[in-house]
């Protein structure tokens, strides 16, 4: 083997990526706190993610608190929320890039809740499921398996229903981890998480 073939190998080596070890974040808000399993923010008011579709407009600037993984993963989480203006919302994001990502959590839809979950490949695409009753809390689940993302919700952490299937790119890095956004409040969101999991293959 030439000393330029070498050299070539080990160039490709360094060039495979690899995951950032922690916890990060896009757009970390003010207010915030971790205790062990128990995540707390206060969203801020204007904020949002979503791509295009209906509106044409991009929207990127909402909080989102995430470990990078590479592989297969799953995520779990306990919503607790004051909910009260339209589109406010929180739960769970999976993020390759600005232009594919998805999010699945409750969303204020007008005045009723519903579980929404919103797969984007530049454009955004979100599916509706309205809640009758919002509970206290809510879980949210969502399990990449290869090139797809299942997504579940529960009230007890026990019995799950499946709302949701997109597809994901299989061999990507993927930010995985908690959102929360409240596009047309003044005053923003005040968001619980607790029990938060993450479970990948490595």
């Amino acid at each position: 083997m030439s000393d330029s073939e070498s050299e070539a190998e080990d160039h490709e080596e360094e060039e495979v990526p690899k995951p950032k070890p922690g916890m990060q974040w896009l757009n970390e808000p003010e207010e915030w706190m971790q205790q062990k399993t128990t995540i707390a923010m206060r969203c801020p008011p204007q904020t949002n993610f979503w791509r295009k579709t209906a509106t044409r407009s991009i929207e990127d600037n909402a909080p989102f608190y995430f470990i990078e993984v590479l592989g297969d993963f799953e995520v779990r989480v306990k919503i607790k929320a004051d909910f009260s203006s339209p589109d406010d919302q929180a739960g769970i994001m999976v993020r390759e890039d600005e232009l594919n990502w998805a999010k699945c959590g409750i969303q204020l839809v007008g005045k009723i809740p519903h579980m929404c979950s919103t797969v984007t490949h530049d454009y955004s695409d979100m599916a509706m499921h309205p809640i009758i009753k919002l509970p206290e809390f809510l879980w949210v689940h969502a399990k990449k398996v290869g090139d797809g993302l299942e997504v579940y919700i529960s009230e007890d952490s026990f019995n799950w229903t499946q709302i949701r299937q997109g597809d994901i790119t299989k061999d990507a890095i993927h930010q995985v981890g908690l959102y929360s956004a409240s596009p047309n409040s003044e005053d923003g969101l005040e968001v619980i998480f607790e029990d938060f999991m993450i479970k990948d293959e490595n």
